[in-house]
């Protein structure tokens, strides 16, 4: 899309958006919104490229894996969907974050492990696109709020709600 100014003006679904990411390759926009849709848009182009009714719920995380082959989905639940881009059905089922609440989603650098946080103490760690946990770490004796990756295959840095940070 061309830099300033409005350039496209839609109206993303039938209720309130509470979720956005942009593609890191392509020229498309991913929407959630509280009536638990997501749709991937090709701006300025009005009509979805895609609809999924994935949660029952408010869908309220939206992230693109930096390889741009996977969209990765939750809802007030404790579950991830990850959807393949090239089709329009889940290839892994809902991958579960733990006890709770979903707190945290992070794609490593390759795109090819995602990792998880609920409620719980632990964080997991999942391969793609088979879906299956090679990982879980309770080390750092509460729940993450956040994660992120430092390239390689773990992820380095974990936050809390007290403000910690902790760097593995």
């Amino acid at each position: 899309l061309p830099h300033g100014g409005r350039t496209a003006d839609w109206i993303a679904g039938s209720d309130r958006v509470s979720a956005i990411a942009w593609h890191p390759q392509q020229p498309w926009v991913a929407t959630a919104g509280w009536d638990g849709r997501v749709r991937l848009w090709s701006p300025p182009n009005v009509r979805p490229m895609r609809e999924w009714q994935l949660h029952d719920e408010q869908a309220t995380f939206l992230q693109f894996s930096p390889n741009g082959e996977w969209l990765a989905t939750a809802s007030t639940g404790p579950s991830v969907h990850l959807w393949p881009l090239d089709d329009t059905s889940p290839s892994v089922p809902p991958l579960s974050a733990g006890d709770g609440e979903l707190r945290c989603v992070a794609f490593s650098p390759d795109g090819m492990r995602l990792a998880t946080a609920g409620e719980s103490t632990a964080f997991r760690i999942w391969n793609l696109p088979e879906g299956e946990l090679p990982e879980e770490d309770a080390s750092a004796g509460t729940a993450p709020h956040r994660i992120a990756w430092l390239g390689g295959p773990h992820p380095r840095i974990l936050s809390n709600g007290t403000g910690r940070v902790w760097l593995w």
